[in-house]
């Protein structure tokens, strides 16, 4: 009841400090995105290389029989990727010496960025390199570290998948077939424009289906490989092969400890430039107050 009292005979005062502590919270949320990564881009859902499209999202317009798959694809397809993150003397002449390899045996780089090129740098390459040098590659990538951090190589079974896109080409295009044969018997334009707008809906799909089907021959040939670089062990990615060791638990640990500070001298840094709001409304709070107990006195 105290509250309410204050509340009532206070109502630009209390108005205020509902908007302060309004902002404070949005600040606080805000830092806490910021510190654990919860953003908008880190909850996107992933895309293929080259805008590909994921072929389970096609719609399911047209049934086949899974019984008469094509028998196009006689052994297993897969891809493989791997993964590194390696502990290096020179980032950027690193990074270098990686595109130029993959170059050299017939691979392309698909992305290559490095960041704070002065102390502690680190940076990212992802490359491709065709299936039979995939060792080849992994074993020069770790001739030039110091130190090979983390190591994965996975491999994806996509036999069943190529298939699948065989068998929806062959029924996409056998009813584009019976559209075009309907379409030459059309005499009006009334009868042929639904026709027309099915046909363009059907060579969509089709269109769709090549370009997923020559991605995954893409990666068929083209092995994927990440590797993540720095001068500094903590910046690097890590990827536990054992339950628990004690010496990566510390390192996590300095790790968070220095996001902590960071975020927690930003918050500092946000309070101090918007002194100008809450400092006059903090300091009216004690004016009143200390002009209500003088005055009792």
């Amino acid at each position: 009841m105290k509250v309410w009292e204050w509340i009532k005979k206070h109502l630009v005062l209390s108005l205020l400090l509902g908007i302060f502590g309004l902002f404070l919270a949005i600040l606080f949320l805000d830092i806490t995105k910021s510190f654990y990564g919860l953003s908008p881009q880190s909850l996107s859902l992933p895309r293929l290389e080259g805008g590909g499209i994921n072929v389970n999202s096609m719609p399911q317009n047209y049934s086949y029989d899974s019984a008469n798959r094509s028998g196009a694809v006689q052994s297993r397809l897969v891809t493989h990727e791997a993964e590194l993150s390696l502990l290096v003397k020179n980032v950027k002449t690193t990074a270098d010496a990686i595109v130029n390899y993959a170059g050299t045996v017939g691979g392309y780089m698909v992305n290559s960025s490095v960041s704070n090129p002065g102390e502690s740098a680190s940076g990212t390459v992802i490359i491709r390199v065709p299936a039979d040098r995939l060792q080849a590659t992994l074993g020069f990538l770790r001739q030039q570290s110091v130190q090979i951090v983390s190591e994965s190589l996975t491999g994806d079974d996509i036999t069943d998948q190529y298939k699948d896109i065989d068998t929806r080409l062959t029924t996409l295009n056998a009813m584009k077939k019976k559209f075009e044969a309907i379409l030459e018997k059309a005499t009006t334009v009334q009868d042929s424009l639904p026709i027309q707008q099915e046909l363009f809906s059907l060579q969509d799909q089709i269109d769709q289906l090549i370009g997923q089907k020559q991605y995954l021959d893409d990666s068929i040939k083209y092995s994927k490989i990440t590797v993540s670089l720095s001068t500094d062990e903590l910046a690097l990615p890590y990827a536990s092969d054992q339950a628990w060791r004690p010496g990566v638990v510390f390192k996590e640990a300095i790790r968070s400890l220095v996001g902590t500070l960071r975020g927690l001298g930003s918050l500092a840094i946000w309070l101090g430039v918007y002194a100008v709001i809450w400092g006059p409304i903090v300091w009216l709070i004690y004016y009143k107050k200390k002009h209500k107990i003088q005055a009792k006195l």
